[in-house]
This record gives structure tokens, sequence and C-alpha cells, in this order.
């Protein structure tokens, strides 16, 4: 994810994480994205896991001194374990 893709005002009302699913063999985990900004309602947006990594990097970067939360940590065995998913995806 490049900073050009994230030109936008920090005003969402909600924002949800919904519905993982294995991507690439099972190797990843896609997570849908909708919610409401200031264009209106999105949906269906996938991102991966080292999206949301980028995008809390170049946030912490751009707004220093505004607390950003800290993601749920990787996981190198065990990743596809369904309780490991979904603590993810409530972090997210």
């Amino acid at each position: 994810m490049s900073e050009s893709e994230l030109d936008f005002d920090i005003d969402f009302s909600l924002v949800s994480v919904t519905d993982p699913q294995k991507a690439d063999g099972g190797k990843n985990i896609i997570y849908k994205i909708s919610g409401y900004d200031k264009n209106g309602y999105f949906q269906n947006v996938e991102r991966r896991y080292s999206d949301f990594f980028s995008f809390n990097e170049i946030i912490s970067e751009r707004f220093k001194g505004i607390y950003v939360p800290y993601l749920p940590s990787k996981k190198i065995f065990g990743a596809n374990d369904e309780k490991f998913i979904e603590k993810r995806r409530l972090g997210l």
C-alpha cells in the first residue's frame, strides 16, 4: 500500500472488518472491509494483514503524537487457526 493510496480525511463514522477467508492456497487471510467515509458507503474492499500493517505504519508516521492502536501480532505457526484468525480480525 503506497502513501498515495491514503489520500483521505480521518472522518470515519464506521468501519468494520469481516469475513476472513483463506487465500493463496491457505498461505494468506483476506479480510473484507466496509464502512462509511466522506464519500459515502463502501463495501467488499479486500485486504491482507500486510496491508493493515503498512497502513498502520504510514498513519503512525503521518500523525506523530496521535495514539494509533497496535495491530494484533503476526504468528508463524498456527496462523490458520480459527481462534487466532477471529482474534486478529477483532484487533484490526
